[in-house]
């Protein structure tokens, strides 16, 4: 090279994105100094706010960076982890065309049906009827390498992961609302303080489990090998009200609430002081907004950052957007041409609805609000697009997640009698 390795950097730092990948692709002699450079980017995270809505940034770079997120930590510009959530963006998209291989595991009969399926890293967690409980990881091509099982005294009707300063734990609620906790990598339990709760904060927890207890919101803390109740906050709800579900995003706690076929929707910030949660300010409430059908034990629901509902239920699918003036929950999302739904998931614009008849349709969206038009599609807009279907099963798909670790992704489908795992290649 003319110039040294100092002086190259220098130009380099001045190049886009775009100009770095395309000069690692083809210049072996610059290959090194690109990657250098594109390692610390500033620009990663412009580039990810641009192609993504902020509603959906928080759960790529989740998925993406399973271990490298601080909870308390306000505001987030290391461009690793920026690189990372596009990057992860840009995978998601690509499973519209990418080719897949289905992995399928019938458990034995007398575990009973799933009840329950999470993910973190490179783990996939199984709750079944029959108080067992499963947790595989993935090695050398084979996603479903037992790690653990757990033979419960009691049903287990919710069990999630929880990263505490750099370790694994999983936490399993049982019938009687007692918790138990595993830490992963030392194999063993954890002891507990009287932790108790109804509900665990959906889809995993990090530094800090939140609970809810009959209206009682409660944060349990990890103080070396004990585990304790610590800030709590009632909602004094009344006796016709029921907490449904409640989810943690960034240092935001929304919780959602059904009273007479309604649903409310309660915001908080946690508050965290030296890592530790210091309480629960009050930011505001939405609702409450009138469900098209009642309930039944099959209805899911998924909070997308704190603007975003919607609800799978009865083979219909409603949604609102809390940004808008209107907050009943009238808009369906279901295509009346597909029949019966059954599951719905959101992840990196995408949208997965399992059905009845075992498929899957997978079609990425710009904005949520085009949720609130899908129903008969005027428009046209799922025509415009690319979808895609897969025939995951001949049994309905009652529930759908996503697993992502390394470069490896897939889409979690389980019915009632098995488990498929989707691979893109």
């Amino acid at each position: 090279m003319i110039f040294s390795d100092e002086v190259w950097l220098i130009i380099l730092e001045n190049l886009s994105i775009p100009e770095l990948v395309k000069l690692r692709l083809v210049s072996h002699c610059f290959k090194e100094l690109a990657e250098y450079v594109l390692k610390r980017h500033p620009g990663w995270e412009d580039l990810a706010k641009k192609n993504m809505q902020i509603e959906w940034l928080e759960d790529v770079m989740v998925k993406a960076c399973p271990y490298d997120l601080i909870s308390h930590q306000n505001e987030i510009h290391d461009p690793a982890l920026w690189r990372k959530t596009y990057l992860s963006y840009i995978n998601w998209q690509k499973i519209l065309v990418k080719a897949d291989v289905t992995f399928n595991k019938v458990p034995p009969s007398n575990f009973g049906y799933i009840v329950y399926t999470t993910t973190f890293d490179k783990y996939l967690l199984l709750v079944f009827g029959n108080n067992v409980i499963e947790i595989y990881t993935f090695v050398d091509d084979d996603p479903f390498r037992l790690l653990f099982k757990f033979q419960m005294n009691n049903y287990v009707p919710q069990a999630e992961f929880w990263q505490s300063n750099g370790d694994l734990l999983v936490v399993f609620q049982d019938r009687d609302s007692n918790l138990t906790f595993w830490d992963i990598n030392k194999k063993i339990k954890i002891t507990n303080n009287g932790c108790s709760s109804t509900r665990i904060s959906r889809n995993g927890c990090r530094d800090f489990c939140i609970g809810e207890n009959n209206g009682i919101i409660t944060s349990f803390e990890r103080d070396g090998n004990i585990i304790s109740p610590g800030q709590s906050i009632n909602l004094k709800l009344t006796e016709d009200q029921e907490v449904l579900i409640h989810t943690v995003h960034t240092n935001y706690l929304s919780i959602l609430v059904y009273v007479h076929n309604a649903v409310i929707l309660y915001n908080y910030k946690v508050m965290i002081n030296n890592g530790m949660v210091a309480g629960f300010q009050f930011i505001d409430t939405t609702g409450p907004m009138r469900l098209i059908h009642p309930l039944n034990k099959w209805a899911n629901f998924t909070i997308l950052n704190t603007d975003y509902l919607y609800v799978t239920n009865d083979f219909n699918g409603f949604a609102t957007n809390y940004h808008l003036e209107d907050h009943d929950l009238i808009h369906f999302y279901t295509p009346s041409r597909w029949g019966n739904v059954m599951s719905a998931a959101m992840h990196a614009h995408l949208v997965i609805l399992g059905c009845q008849n075992g498929s899957i349709r997978l079609f990425s969206i710009e904005d949520t609000s085009e949720m609130m038009a899908l129903y008969g599609d005027p428009a046209n807009i799922l025509y415009s697009r690319n979808i895609r279907t897969i025939k995951a099963s001949n049994r309905p798909i009652f529930y759908l997640n996503f697993w992502e670790f390394e470069d490896k992704i897939f889409i979690v489908a389980v019915t009632d009698e098995s488990i498929r795992l989707i691979k893109f290649v």
